[in-house]
């Protein structure tokens, strides 16, 4: 039977039990005097966080004051991400109630996170799953969606593309590592440490895998509704992009020719979804949230550009905002229908676009028929049907 917020707290009243006694008072008093720190580390008041949360604020005092102790696991979760913590702060808040750690099938309590998520105010993103959780949370808002980017647009990756570069760079750093302790025995404490910490990592890319996959289908879901998906793409910089991952017969290769393919797909299946190269190369990259019925109102993701993709990506390293400002969405707005003008309406044409396309990937030794195989691949696959 679902528990009641009253008793929760009334059941936190009562004598001592067993587990109490293990973890201590003091123990449980930390406990809120961290989650204060780490409100206190991503800028965030009671109020901004739970909003962010989904949370109410007096929820998140009670927590701090220690006066709920059965708290549910899934609103830890909310708690730390909209906090920005990496997986294993959130492990080590999990751990002090008592509670399971975040293991590989727990993607939806992070697509949850972002269902309740609300972009009010100014709100930093931060590499990691935060950024994950906020963009499913703005992407999955109905209304027309504009980006403008510097290359094809992330959402469509496959869930296995979107993990790769992460994967394969940990690979290579954990078989360094273990090259390291080569000859200690395999319960050796370090040894034990590295091996818990590749686990951890190994987690949030299956954590990764599932909200990508979720974001795909936002992505469909929005243009299923009739919305439309608007994609501005600095020709130089696509064509850069394509240059950098075209390497003959690598995996970042067959990865590229699906991505690009998977656009294309979209282009035949959406009339609404556009996706058109422009000369002007875009100072910001940014995404646009139109409000449905609201002609001056939405939401909006801005960064600077990323010119070193290979740079360390940790949680906390600041990657842009999110915001429901208005005079930010007409700045943006207004940026956005310039780069449209310079585009000039001939770029709308779909099979213009595609020739496009196509003819970036044959500079590079990407073949037509390579492009019209994925192309088929792509429409066999269930997560984009």
């Amino acid at each position: 039977m679902k528990r009641t917020l009253k008793q929760d707290r009334q059941q936190s009243a009562q004598p001592l039990s067993p587990e109490d006694l293990l973890l201590g008072t003091l123990g449980m008093q930390a406990v809120g005097a961290d989650l204060a720190s780490h409100m206190k580390r991503a800028q965030l008041n009671k109020h901004e966080l739970a909003r962010v949360a989904g949370l109410s604020p007096s929820y998140i005092g009670y927590l701090e004051r220690n006066e709920i102790k059965k708290v549910g696991r899934d609103k830890i979760v909310w708690f730390a991400t909209a906090a920005n913590l990496d997986l294993e702060k959130t492990n080590q808040i999990l751990a002090r109630y008592q509670l399971d750690r975040i293991g590989p099938s727990d993607a939806s309590l992070f697509i949850q996170a972002s269902r309740r998520r609300k972009i009010i105010g100014v709100q930093p993103v931060y590499h990691g799953l935060g950024y994950d959780v906020l963009m499913l949370a703005l992407e999955r808002l109905e209304g027309d969606l504009v980006v403008v980017h510097d290359m094809p647009l992330a959402a469509l990756r496959s869930p296995e593309y979107a993990i790769f570069s992460d994967s394969v760079k940990w690979e290579e750093k954990w078989a360094m590592e273990f090259q390291k302790l080569k000859g200690l025995e395999p319960f050796d404490d370090t040894v034990q440490e590295l091996y818990a910490r590749r686990l951890l990592d190994s987690i949030y890319l299956e954590i990764r895998l599932g909200l990508h996959r979720e974001r795909l289908k936002n992505v469909r879901a929005i243009l299923s509704k009739g919305f439309s998906v608007e994609l501005l793409v600095c020709r130089g910089c696509f064509e850069d992009h394509v240059a950098q991952r075209s390497g003959a017969d690598t995996p970042e290769r067959q990865h590229l020719v699906q991505h690009l393919a998977t656009h294309l797909v979209f282009m035949r299946q959406f009339p609404a979804f556009r996706f058109r190269l422009v000369e002007d190369c875009p100072q910001l990259r940014f995404e646009i949230k139109h409000t449905p019925g609201k002609a001056d109102d939405g939401h909006v993701f801005l960064s600077g550009k990323v010119r070193h993709y290979h740079v360390q990506r940790t949680s906390d390293r600041l990657l842009g905002f999110a915001s429901d400002s208005r005079k930010l969405y007409k700045f943006l707005n207004m940026e956005y229908a310039r780069l449209r003008d310079l585009a000039g309406n001939t770029a709308w044409d779909p099979e213009a676009v595609r020739e496009q396309i196509i003819g970036v990937c044959e500079k590079r030794d990407i073949k037509k028929v390579e492009i019209l195989r994925a192309e088929k691949m792509v429409e066999s696959l269930p997560l984009y049907a």
